[in-house]
């Protein structure tokens, strides 16, 4: 766990610089904002909050940590990605392209590129990549090729891949649009999906025009969890 989370630490706070596609001088980065913070920083605070304005908000950080593992053989293939990608022509020996032809030559399966911009899930950040199969000694193995989003503005400012061992079937990734929601003392309850009208609240007959932050039966404070299993 220490391994993961310094590996995600160091994504979080990497220099991904300055791009004319990143606009982010009268705003500042990402990765500027997380100068200085430490893995307890990152992680403090309830894995889902519960957000009057955004309803449920996912921590990516500790999501991430509850879902892959940056283990002996992903930092193997992370420095075998670097070392191709280092391989090829000069002015494309950087690490932030160049994924899925990697991935072909390694002989990969199930390949699958994603930003998480470009759907609605309850991260609090964004992340981009290509998830992955490979064949084992003991059967498939899974995979992801992480980058995280360091800059301002989603065109540009993401990290260096870095590869980490995932769920089977990647169910980390299908499972960032939902949470669960329910009463810390009373049998309220409800599951959320990122962009829907919340109706029909399973153990209350109230209809919600948006997420609560506290419980609309006794008015106790309602705790978020993720949806599905962790791996």
């Amino acid at each position: 766990m220490t391994i993961t989370a310094n590996k995600l630490a160091s994504q979080w706070t990497e220099n991904t610089g300055r791009h004319m596609l990143d606009s982010g001088s009268a705003y500042g980065r990402n990765w500027e904002r997380n100068q200085g913070k430490t893995v307890e920083q990152f992680t403090e605070g309830p894995g889902v909050r519960i957000d009057a304005d955004y309803g449920a908000v996912i921590n990516t950080f500790a999501y991430l940590l509850d879902h892959i593992r940056h283990t002996e053989k992903a930092a193997q293939l992370t420095e075998q990605f670097r070392e191709w990608v280092g391989m090829g022509p000069i002015g494309e020996s950087y690490f932030n392209a160049h994924g899925s032809d990697w991935l072909e030559a390694l002989g990969a399966t199930d390949i699958n590129g994603f930003n998480t911009y470009n759907w609605e899930n309850l991260l609090d950040s964004t992340l981009q990549g290509e998830t992955f199969t490979l064949e084992g000694e003991y059967g498939p193995e899974y995979y992801v090729m992480l980058q995280y989003h360091g800059g301002c503005d989603i065109r540009g400012g993401y990290t260096d891949y870095v590869v980490y061992e995932t769920c089977e079937d990647q169910c980390w990734l299908a499972m960032i649009g939902e949470a669960y929601i329910s009463c810390a003392d009373c049998d309220f309850q409800f599951d959320i999906q990122s962009g829907a009208h919340i109706e029909n609240v399973e153990g209350t007959d109230k209809n919600l025009d948006q997420v609560p932050t506290e419980c609309v039966e006794c008015g106790s404070q309602l705790i978020g969890t993720y949806s599905g299993s962790i791996c």
